[in-house]
């Protein structure tokens, strides 16, 4: 069994979400929202994010709900978010930073659903 190691750098976390949104558009459900994003301009702004929260990155600016607002997002899209992000990270890495980086998409997604009246 090969041993999976921890979300460490910036470089860890631009294969996590290049990963998890290749997976993501091809999702039956997920895929339509993601249609009109220009997802190789939108992950480093992403890996900027997940930097901040997971290794006290600095790049990020700006306000992720807003961006979210217009996409029309249900409880579904949600869950099968939060699912599909849960699995690539168990698919790439184990560790601390892997499982923090799992609460907080749970706790973001939570907070989202709050804001929206889900």
């Amino acid at each position: 069994m090969e041993l999976k190691r921890d979300i460490e750098q910036r470089e860890d976390l631009t294969v996590l979400l290049t990963t998890f949104y290749a997976r993501a558009s091809e999702d039956t459900y997920l895929a339509p929202k993601f249609a009109d994003i220009d997802m190789p301009s939108h992950i480093p702004v992403i890996v900027d994010f997940w930097e901040a929260i997971l290794l006290g990155g600095k790049n990020y600016s700006g306000n992720p709900f807003n961006k979210h607002v217009v996409l029309d997002l249900k409880k579904e899209h949600f869950e099968r978010w939060v699912h599909l992000f849960k699995d690539t990270i168990d698919s790439l890495h184990s560790g601390k930073r892997a499982e923090d980086a799992k609460f907080r998409a749970n706790t973001i997604a939570t907070l989202f659903q709050n804001k929206l009246g889900l």
